[in-house]
Parts: structure tokens; sequence; C-alpha cells
């Protein structure tokens, strides 16, 4: 039967699966196989922030807060928790695209 705990990343470097659990929402981290410094997609991160600030905006306004100084106060302490439940159970509903964090050089015209 398919769980949403077997869902894996691939590392952009090995192609090596690697666990959901081993994946870490910082600037780097390590592939669990060949040791090289990877990290979560920027488009990734930028959809995941996205999505974090419109549910911190969007569960007062659903709930019937409508003074926009309090739904304002509301939102950072929301905004902190939805990121820390998107990250901890985003990721498997969602599995991230990971990229490699060694700097590549630029194209044969420099376009790259």
């Amino acid at each position: 039967m398919f769980s949403v705990f077997d869902r894996v990343a691939e590392c952009p470097e090995c192609k090596s699966k690697v666990r959901l659990e081993d994946v870490r929402f910082t600037p780097r981290f390590q592939c669990p196989v060949c040791q090289e410094d990877i990290s979560v997609s920027a488009k990734y991160m930028r959809g995941m922030r996205i999505f974090c600030m419109a549910t911190a905006w969007g569960l007062p306004v659903f709930f019937g807060v409508h003074n926009i100084l309090i739904l304002f106060l509301a939102s950072f302490p929301l905004y902190g928790l939805v990121i820390f439940a998107v990250a901890y159970a985003g990721k498997y509903l969602v599995p991230p695209r990971l990229q490699s964090t060694r700097p590549r050089p630029p194209g044969v015209l420099g376009l790259e």
C-alpha cells in the first residue's frame, strides 16, 4: 500500500534517493550517500513561503476577523506556526526538488 512517507527526493549530484526525513530547509545540507552539499530548490522555497503567507492571512479572514490591525497582528504568529507545519509535514505531501549548491560555470556566451 502506498504511503506519503514512502516518497523520496533525488540528489542532483549522485541521482540517489534521499529520504524526506533527511531533507533540511537550511541553505545547504549533505546528501547522505555522496556527502555533497545540496539544498532545496529556490522555486520550492518561494512557493512554500507564498503558501504560508496566504494561509497566515487567510485563516483569520476565514474565521471572521475583518479588522485590518488585528489581521495584521495575528498574521505574524500564524505565519510562524504555518511555516513550522509546512516544513514538518508539507514536504511529505509535496516532495521538494533538490539542487546542487556547487557553483556552475557560465555558458559559452556567458548567458547561463
